[in-house]
């Protein structure tokens, strides 16, 4: 392809994240990439840090990249006269994305490229189920500029569902995982309609050493931990927050704070370099202790969020959330631990429980319920069971909505309870970061 000057013009690549089906909000970064189904009206939403990253790589290898995010924002006829168009697919928004690909597909002559973390589970459902020309298996960060390659100058006839095995990517490896998340560039933000979300996102580290058997975090990223380098993370904290200022970060990191000594040397880091910036976290509850809060409250963190699931040890142990039952009361104390140091500090502390959990009954979820609402965090996170594929395989017990209706009286009471301490704990903590700012 060339210009009007003779010279060879970039591809042109556009990065697509389909329209919610009607009457939902579709967050397809949520559970790992997996993806969450909100009903219209919910505010709370990822910004689509795969899409921005793949952006970022592709115009660092010379593509001319656009992003169309058709969650938040209207549909951009003259972006589908491109080479190449990927769309952003997850789990939770299966069908709706394979309507969408299908009524794209009559709109344009570009080449198609179906993308998401979830794809290593689904990839040949999409390939039956959609006319997109390839089906990209793997973390597309680490791959997507081969895949680009490779769906724009094969025949159409070649392999539609691509593994690294085909694409010989040097930055994933043979089971699709980004090798180095610290050599990808830093999203490409200024693609998105930023001024729609109320955070920017950070992956610090991918993946999780623990086996329990619900999380999609696991199955959608790895059972290994891979890091990147403080020096990298705290790079892009900075570049965040001089380029885009956001209202906060959220590390998107399944165990943030899974390697102690990494936590401690980034936060020293940012207080050093003067980084103001909020931002939260989310690690298990045995990760966290009164010193680390504290100094990663001095580094500017306003929230820690821990998956405490269930109070009930049996079904903690059947889900492999802890190693064995005698190890419950050790968990249930660092969690409740954990929800109180942050009220010391004035940390917010946003606690997530599960009903439909198997195992669980309506008891076990009232004993949940009591005790959190004895422990009263900041915060409380309901949410019935969802069982991701490369997750256990499970009936919902028949009490579910019972269970569901418990845990929504726990949070209500909490919810209650939090507003006046509430008021008082944020305004503690903006005035110490405002003393921090003014000793700088």
């Amino acid at each position: 392809m060339s210009d009007s000057s003779g010279s060879l013009a970039p591809a042109r690549v556009t990065l697509i994240n389909p329209p919610s089906a009607p009457g939902t909000l579709a967050n397809r970064e949520g559970a790992a990439g997996m993806g969450v189904v909100y009903p219209a009206g919910e505010r709370f939403l990822y910004p689509p840090h795969t899409l921005a990253t793949v952006a970022a790589a592709l115009r660092q290898a010379g593509y001319s990249v656009q992003l169309l995010d058709l969650v938040v924002s209207p549909h951009d006829e003259a972006a589908l006269q491109a080479d190449v168009i990927c769309v952003l697919v997850s789990w939770a928004t299966l069908q709706n994305d394979l309507d969408y690909i299908a009524a794209l597909r009559a709109q344009t002559s570009a080449r198609i490229l179906a993308l998401g973390s979830s794809l290593r589970f689904i990839a040949a459902q999409v390939a039956e189920g959609c006319p997109a020309d390839a089906v990209l298996v793997g973390e597309a960060e680490g791959c997507c500029v081969e895949a680009v390659e490779y769906v724009r100058t094969n025949p159409s006839d070649s392999p539609r569902i691509l593994t690294n095995h085909i694409l010989r990517a040097a930055n994933c490896d043979g089971d699709g995982w980004t090798a180095d998340l610290a050599a990808l560039p830093f999203p490409a933000w200024d693609l998105v309609p930023t001024s729609r979300y109320p955070l920017l996102s950070v992956f610090a580290s991918k993946g999780c050493p623990d086996g329990c058997l619900y999380c999609p975090y696991s199955a959608a990223q790895g059972h290994r931990s891979r890091v990147r380098s403080i020096d990298s993370v705290v790079d892009e904290v900075a570049w965040l927050a001089h380029t885009f200022a956001p209202e906060r970060v959220v590390f998107r990191d399944p165990v943030f704070a899974y390697q102690r000594e990494r936590v401690v040397g980034f936060c020293e880091r940012l207080i050093h370099s003067r980084i103001s910036l909020r931002w939260e976290c989310e690690s298990r509850p045995e990760h966290f202790d009164a010193e680390l809060l504290q100094l990663m409250q001095r580094a500017g963190c306003t929230w820690v969020k821990i998956g405490l699931e269930t109070t009930d040890p049996t079904v903690l142990a059947g889900l492999q959330r802890i190693g064995s039952l005698g190890q419950a009361g050790d968990y249930l104390r660092h969690a409740a631990q954990v929800v109180e140091s942050c009220q010391r500090l004035g940390l917010g502390c946003r606690l997530f429980v599960l009903s439909g959990l198997p195992g669980q009954d309506s008891a076990a979820a009232r004993h949940t319920a009591d005790w959190v609402s004895a422990v009263r965090p900041t915060a409380l996170n309901v949410k019935a069971l969802e069982l991701y594929p490369g997750t256990l395989e499970a009936s919902a017990p028949a009490d579910t909505e019972q269970q569901m209706a418990i845990l929504l009286a726990a949070r209500a009471e909490i919810m209650a309870a939090q507003r006046p301490r509430g008021l008082i704990s944020r305004a503690r903590s903006w005035l110490r970061q405002l003393r921090r700012r003014m000793a700088r």
